[in-house]
């Protein structure tokens, strides 16, 4: 038995030492191509290391004294769901809840319905810290952070900068060390304090070089609004195409029942029917909520989103039958003949069958 119990410890040994161990650590754990496929062993984190991207899918990671998640080269973060870091005794200089050698990407799933969720609570240490390149918040994430009270703050990177695109920012404090500050204006705003502005790579106080207290949060909201566009009825040939600009998950898509897609808050989005099932016609564009929801009765209009839209739809309804009904309305120019032992109806010195075909 102690014979068999060394030879399988041997065995796992060798397959330890054949698996590829990549540069990243996450809650501790060193990810290697055993265990990237899921890391924590409950599905909520993974790796790819082709695209150098991990998976967060409604995770909870939890430190003491270590960063929670220490990449040795470039990180993508794919946020899905609601996600939940903590760092506890993080000192002032050892390292960052996450922390890149290289750049360091957050972003939201392309497949994702609403926006993802990822609150950091650390200590002194910054939340995020890239050592060389630029650190992008993208799309639809929200992202809470609160720490990073030392000399490095919230969000530090070495020599790159901060790029922020539609992702939805609070910081407690608001304190940012990096070159400059990229905010997308059509996709994001300062709205807490309202005297908030960007100036030298940091959120000061409106007049001043002054950054805000220990004790202020700082808020950059999202204008992206979710918007579902579909057919009503869903029918399931009825092709429907919208596009606007910066619209995610891309700015032009065509499509058969729904589809949520998100769009800036002032974007002018351009709507189409590109095919119309048959049998069927167009009657209105029309949105939801509210009592007037028809807004257009053209094949192609445009719309601005707005905070009162949460849809808008394709209307159709079925043709009204034409032959034999239509024929009886006008009884003047219409006469059924009888030919063979089959009724035909001629109007206007044309043969139609009762179901309104011409009779060649």
């Amino acid at each position: 038995m102690k014979k068999f119990t060394l030879f399988l410890a041997a065995l796992c040994c060798c397959a330890m030492a054949n698996a590829e161990t990549y540069g990243l650590s996450v809650g501790g754990i060193q990810v290697t191509s055993e265990n990237a496929s899921d890391i924590f062993g409950d599905g909520t984190v993974s790796y790819d290391a082709s695209a150098a991207r991990l998976t967060l899918n409604n995770a909870d990671i939890r430190m003491d004294g270590k960063g929670a998640i220490v990449a040795a080269g470039n990180l993508r973060i794919e946020v899905i769901g609601d996600n939940y870091i903590e760092v506890k005794n993080l000192g002032e200089y050892a390292g960052a809840a996450i922390q890149t050698a290289g750049w360091l990407i957050i972003y939201s799933s392309i497949e994702a319905t609403d926006f993802s969720n990822l609150q950091i609570v650390c200590g002194a240490a910054p939340a995020l810290y890239a050592l060389s390149g630029d650190i992008h918040l993208d799309y639809i994430v929200n992202i809470d952070i609160k720490g990073g009270t030392g000399a490095n703050g919230c969000i530090k990177t070495l020599n790159g900068d901060l790029n922020i695109y539609g992702v939805g920012l609070s910081l407690l404090p608001g304190w940012i060390r990096v070159n400059n500050i990229n905010l997308v204006a059509e996709c994001g705003e300062i709205t807490t304090p309202t005297d908030a502005i960007i100036a030298d790579g940091k959120i000061v106080r409106n007049g001043t070089a002054t950054e805000y207290g220990e004790q202020q949060q700082v808020v950059i909201s999202s204008l992206y609004r979710k918007l579902t566009v579909g057919s009503n009825p869903p029918l399931d040939y009825n092709i429907i195409s919208v596009s606007s600009e910066r619209m995610y998950p891309t700015e032009n898509i065509a499509f058969v029942g729904h589809e949520v897609v998100f769009v800036p808050k002032g974007k002018e989005i351009k709507l189409k029917v590109e095919r119309i099932r048959e049998g069927y016609e167009f009657e209105s564009w029309w949105k939801v909520p509210g009592e007037d929801k028809v807004f257009s009765t053209d094949l192609e209009t445009t719309y601005i989103m707005d905070d009162s839209t949460s849809g808008i739809y394709a209307n159709f309804v079925e043709k009204t039958h034409e032959g034999i009904d239509e024929v009886q309305r006008n009884k003047v120019q219409s006469t059924k003949v009888l030919r063979n032992g089959m009724l035909f109806i001629e109007r206007n010195g044309v043969l139609y069958t009762p179901s309104g075909q011409i009779v060649k």
